[in-house]
């Protein structure tokens, strides 16, 4: 049955960076085991999510992650379904499903643009398999997403006002991913560096970056995924789980900087995308965005944060 509404956002006001239901999310609630893990330590796991993450939207298919694993394509389905609490067809349908939502909701490209960039083979095998998942048909969603989630104020302008393009170069990180909603961020980050400490690392002494790659809007609080990183300092192959690499890819960025409370991060986003991007007729990449940190998150936790939030353009 199709969605006709989505309703305004249900946003907790004293709990800004959580959203109970998320307003542009899934129509389709599927079930679940059970949510992933607040962090990945079973290292097969994690190298086929890297996997997946890094070949979209052409990932590579069980049977590879399975070899990868060194696992029976039987064992490691069970074993990647134990832990996440979905198939991997399943995860890999709804991360291909989320970030076409996120194009949809924040950028102009058309429904044709976004299954190809998604990994859709035809515009009626996306429109068939995001219908199924959000309700409605992908035009029918931007347009009804929008209205309830778009919402320009005179502080979104004037915050918009102060954008910078920066060219950067790229940038190496060691990190680790977390699963949970973006209240739990500083938490993520007081547990990130115990961890690094855990493994004879002193986490002051290196730049510290996170990496967003859901829309609270769109994911559930317990699908969504936070990068605690620092740059990389050198650390020999293979790293234990749950640390991961990742580079930063060298580009132009949108640029705009936060200081105050972590829960007031959004409007900052918000500033950038859609706001100045409309403005300046300007597109994004599909690269995590990025936030940089003037000094130790960790060090900040329940106070004053410097943060500068990144994101790639086209």
């Amino acid at each position: 049955m199709e969605t006709t509404v989505i309703p305004p956002q249900e946003q907790d006001h004293s709990n800004p960076l959580r959203f109970d239901r998320p307003p542009a999310g899934p129509h389709l609630r599927h079930l679940r085991r059970h949510l992933p893990p607040a962090l990945i330590e079973d290292a097969r796991v994690l190298a086929a999510i890297r996997a997946i993450e890094a070949g979209f939207p052409t990932e590579p298919t069980l049977a590879t992650l399975a070899t990868q694993a060194r696992l029976s394509p039987f064992h490691f389905h069970r074993l990647f379904a134990e832990v996440m609490g979905e198939t991997v067809n399943g995860y890999v349908r709804r991360v291909r499903l989320d970030t076409a939502a996120i194009l949809l909701l924040a950028s102009s490209r058309t429904a044709q643009e976004i299954a190809v960039a998604v990994g859709y083979g035809s515009l009626a095998s996306f429109n068939h398999a995001f219908r199924r998942q959000f309700g409605l048909p992908p035009t029918r969603y931007r347009e009804l997403a929008r209205q309830a989630v778009v919402n320009i104020t005179p502080d979104d302008l004037e915050r918009a006002r102060h954008v910078r393009v920066e060219t950067r170069p790229a940038l190496p990180l060691v990190g680790a991913r977390f699963h949970g909603s973006y209240d739990q961020a500083e938490h993520c980050w007081l547990r990130f560096a115990d961890l690094l400490r855990g493994f004879g690392i002193e986490p002051d002494d290196l730049a510290a970056h996170a990496l967003i790659r859901d829309n609270p809007e769109i994911t559930p609080n317990g699908l969504i995924r936070y990068f605690c990183m620092v740059a990389d300092p050198g650390l020999p192959d293979p790293l234990p789980a749950p640390l991961e690499r990742f580079t930063v890819p060298a580009g132009r960025y949108a640029c705009l900087r936060h200081d105050g409370p972590y829960a007031g991060i959004f409007p900052t986003y918000f500033a950038i995308s859609p706001v100045w991007l409309q403005k300046h007729g300007q597109r994004f990449d599909m690269s995590p965005a990025l936030e940089r940190y003037e000094s130790p998150p960790w060090r900040h936790a329940g106070g004053e944060q410097s943060v500068t939030v990144m994101i790639k353009l086209l």
